[in-house]
């Protein structure tokens, strides 16, 4: 019984490497594995007007006196034209299982919309959230972004750009800390050809990059990448983890060796833990901060 049980979950994750190199959206397998009756979903609900403005809550089946759990937004990748909220639900199941409350939005995509649409976007979502959360037994008070890839790099600049976040009318210490996993910090729009479109227009790109906004007044960050990643650059986390030491920020880098782009947020789900102990480093930075 029990090596027909691991048999099952190697061949599952073969699956869901397969799913994650052909470029599917539908991360079913990892989600499946990931999901049990100890938290619950609320979905499709709405933080603006239209499809993509929507979020899903993930709570503690019974999540006990109101606004007690820390929140932790999740922010998912897909270079800015693709993805899917409901494909990241066993991100949101680890956070929950962890003691957390966590909220996936989606946000618009190019070719919709172009830098900084979707900064905009997630700046509303986190407005919402500050705003709501406590119906879910949420701390407004206890708010954290998490983000891979694209999503990374949108947690790191609603961080340290208070642009977005004052435009959405949220005070500049709503965020009270960031978990980055293999973020695109330091890139030059123009000078990457797979994003070049999406922030087309803009006037000036130093304002598109998390880097040029690192300053004292940064929250604390945990900035995560694999050694093999062929994705993102490895310099993004080690040079922006530079930038916010040499300003005095809380700043922690961590590398995992022989784990790749996708790899990164795979080891979120109980079947690629063994990877990186993403989720352990993971669990260690929120509870040294929230005080859980």
């Amino acid at each position: 019984m029990v090596i027909a049980k691991l048999h099952g979950l190697r061949l599952a994750a073969l699956c869901a490497v397969g799913f994650f190199l052909a470029g599917c959206s539908g991360l079913d397998l990892l989600n499946l594995v990931g999901s049990d009756h100890a938290h619950k979903v609320e979905t499709t609900v709405a933080y603006g007007e239209g499809p993509r403005l929507q979020l899903d809550v993930l709570t503690p089946k019974d999540p006990g006196p109101v606004a007690t759990h820390p929140v932790v937004v999740f922010l998912y990748g897909g270079s800015w034209t693709s993805g899917e909220r409901k494909d990241y639900r066993f991100a949101g199941a680890a956070l929950v299982k962890l003691g957390y409350i966590a909220v996936i939005p989606d946000y618009r995509l190019y070719p919709q919309v172009k830098f900084p649409a979707f900064m905009n976007d997630t700046a509303q979502a986190l407005a919402w959230v500050h705003a709501n959360i406590f119906r879910y037994g949420g701390d407004p008070q206890k708010i954290f972004v998490m983000g891979h890839s694209a999503g990374a790099y949108m947690a790191a600049l609603l961080a340290l750009d208070p642009t977005y976040t004052r435009a959405a009318g949220l005070p500049d210490n709503t965020i009270k800390g960031v978990i980055g996993l293999s973020g695109p910090y330091a890139m030059v729009p123009s000078q990457v050809e797979s994003v070049r479109d999406v922030f087309a227009g803009t006037v000036d790109e130093e304002t598109a990059r998390p880097v040029h906004f690192a300053n004292p007044a940064a929250p604390p960050m945990l900035l995560l990448y694999g050694l093999e990643d062929k994705t993102v650059g490895r310099q993004n986390a080690p040079r922006l983890a530079d930038i916010l030491r040499r300003a005095g920020r809380d700043v922690t880098l961590k590398e995992y060796p022989d784990v790749g782009h996708p790899g990164i947020v795979m080891a979120l789900s109980p079947l690629f833990a063994s990877r990186a102990p993403v989720l352990s480093d993971t669990q260690a930075f929120l509870q040294r901060l929230s005080g859980q």
